[in-house]
């Protein structure tokens, strides 16, 4: 009976103290894979090319300011509309190649404790392949869903 007694005390005491409590459930992370967007409805979400006014760089674009000057000083064209509410953009401009066939693949999204990485790397032309004999300065981007997570931009 003491024995008794002395669980009923101890599970009392637990509840009163919030021991007992079921931690709350943390919602669950978001698959980094989902937040690459490969159609819209309202136009294209990837975007590439062979010339443009970079000498290299890497952008993270969130905020239709952003977008507009990006299109305007680093590819020479007016800026396609995207509703940066619901999406980012992520810029990548290889800078002046000697030859064509280099280009830019974007990765599938990964995620490093809390933040999303979102990686590309730089394609190359195989080695005695056929390519223009020109002076190139690729870029691409590509538009990927809104996260809370912070995102880290990362070449491969």
């Amino acid at each position: 009976m003491k024995s008794v007694k002395l669980v009923l005390t101890f599970a009392a005491l637990s509840l009163t103290l919030g021991m007992a409590k079921t931690p709350p459930e943390k919602p669950p992370m978001e698959d980094p894979a989902s937040l690459i967007v490969t159609q819209r409805s309202d136009g294209p979400a990837f975007w590439k090319g062979g010339y443009s006014l970079s000498n290299g760089e890497t952008l993270l674009i969130d905020s239709e300011d952003a977008w507009k000057a990006l299109w305007k000083e680093k590819v020479g064209q007016d800026a396609p509309p995207v509703d940066f509410s619901n999406y980012s953009a992520l810029a990548v401009f290889l800078g002046s190649r000697h030859t064509g066939g280099y280009g830019i693949e974007f990765l599938p999204p990964t995620r490093e404790g809390t933040a999303i990485i979102l990686g590309w790397q730089e394609k190359k032309p195989p080695p005695g392949g056929f390519v223009i004999q020109a002076f190139t300065q690729p870029y691409a981007i590509q538009l990927y869903r809104k996260s809370d997570a912070p995102l880290t931009v990362r070449s491969r």
